[in-house]
């Protein structure tokens, strides 16, 4: 089999599930399994194939066929220019919270210190520091499991002496104890409401329950995080959500009650995922 035949036999395995993102994740299965890159591939397409990259490419098309995210299958996933270490524990970091990254990078100066709340992966707080100089941070999770990742993480992108990982509950009694204040405080928390998650789709639905739902109305964790927050902040300082795409009024309406100056903005896609809570 050539490439070209085996990229076209993958893409076919996974349009159910992919549709028209089908041949983009067929290229990239068929580069992971045969360790190159996107150029070497297109320029081999019409050579033989190895048999255990055909093996691979088969197994893990099966696998993305079953509704399990092409991320936890290869455990690893690319966002903001770094990869990063992902398995069950953890969401996908998805393209849509880079500009969660861009913004936080856009505001940030030399020798900030940070808190990521419900950091996951680490993928927000970590290409935060990797991309702005002597900057530290907290990342806080629930999740015994999301902290190992983290931590895992951190080590891989050089990071371990910046990053102090923390496994506290945001809604327990003393969560910032003992850390002083910040300049900035980022958090891409739950904020799925319960009732819709039943809905999601299977690869969504594989991620962890805990990681998505933000109760009744999904802004359980944006009520106490204005609750908690605003006493953590230095003069001038500044809070960084990630929202869901019809959150935006209804959280820069709460941080507004508290006296911060907030603004919205847009992803990629057009809808509305970020919003910035400045203390005045």
């Amino acid at each position: 089999m050539k490439y070209a035949g085996l990229i076209k036999e993958i893409k076919d395995i996974l349009l159910p599930v992919c549709g028209e993102y089908a041949d983009y994740e067929a290229g990239k299965i068929v580069r992971l399994t045969a360790e190159t890159d996107s150029a070497r591939l297109f320029a081999a397409l019409h050579d033989e194939v190895p048999p255990n990259v055909v093996k691979k490419s088969e197994d893990i098309a099966k696998k993305r066929l079953r509704g399990e995210p092409l991320e936890y299958i290869i455990k690893k996933a690319d966002f903001f220019g770094s990869e990063f270490y992902v398995d069950r524990r953890v969401l996908v970091p998805q393209a849509d919270t880079e500009v969660i990254v861009e913004k936080a990078v856009s505001l940030s100066r030399s020798g900030m210190k940070i808190a990521d709340i419900c950091c996951g992966s680490g993928c927000i707080g970590l290409s935060v520091l990797k991309n702005t100089e002597n900057t530290t941070a907290d990342m806080f999770d629930i999740s015994d499991g999301a902290c190992e990742i983290t931590v895992k993480n951190a080590a891989a992108l050089g990071l371990a002496d910046r990053a102090n990982v923390l496994c506290r509950d945001v809604f327990s009694n003393g969560f910032f104890d003992g850390r002083g204040k910040y300049d900035m405080i980022i958090s891409n928390p739950p904020y799925i409401r319960t009732d819709v998650i039943g809905g999601l789709s299977p690869e969504v639905k594989s991620e962890p329950h805990i990681a998505l739902d933000g109760g009744e109305d999904g802004l359980r964790f944006y009520h106490r995080l204005f609750d908690i927050c605003p006493g953590m902040l230095s003069d001038g300082g500044i809070i960084i959500f990630e929202i869901g795409y019809d959150q935006a009024e209804q959280v820069t309406s709460e941080g507004e009650k508290r006296g911060f100056f907030c603004e919205a903005f847009r992803d990629y896609g057009g809808n509305f995922r970020c919003v910035t809570a400045k203390k005045l």
